[in-house]
């Protein structure tokens, strides 16, 4: 009985330890992609509001707008912050440390404005994760 109580606990730990990075993995996958999508959404929210006041708007509030985002199948949140003298929008991650994910504006033309998206100190797999965000340092 303790033989079989041994093989149980090692093949729990065993899937354990090959299922955790993967979840985990998942979970900063979704937070970001979070992060980009609302940056996304608030970008043309934000370069309407430059065109109809001429200037960029000091705060998001200032424009009405809110950088929430939220993963709803991991619980995760976070917030947007915009820094109107470089036209960015940026977000951190609690669940990785040391990342950041940037959303700035880089020109108008008559297609309207064009944004970059840029990031540093994501995990190295992130280059699978289809941000289509250049690495920064």
């Amino acid at each position: 009985m303790k033989w079989l109580l041994l093989v149980l606990a090692l093949v729990v730990g065993l899937v354990v330890a090959v299922v955790q990075p993967a979840v985990q993995e998942d979970m900063q996958r979704k937070h970001v992609k979070a992060a980009l999508a609302a940056a996304k959404r608030l970008a043309p929210q934000l370069a309407a509001y430059r065109t109809t006041h001429q200037h960029w708007p000091a705060t998001l509030a200032e424009a009405g707008l809110d950088g929430g985002f939220y993963d709803a199948e991991h619980g995760q949140s976070g917030k947007l912050q915009w820094h109107a003298g470089r036209a960015e929008l940026s977000a951190q991650f609690d669940n990785i440390p040391g990342a950041a994910l940037y959303y700035q504006a880089v020109s108008g033309g008559d297609a309207g404005m064009l944004w970059r998206c840029s990031q540093r100190g994501l995990p190295e797999r992130a280059s699978h994760w289809h941000l289509d965000c250049e690495a920064v340092r």
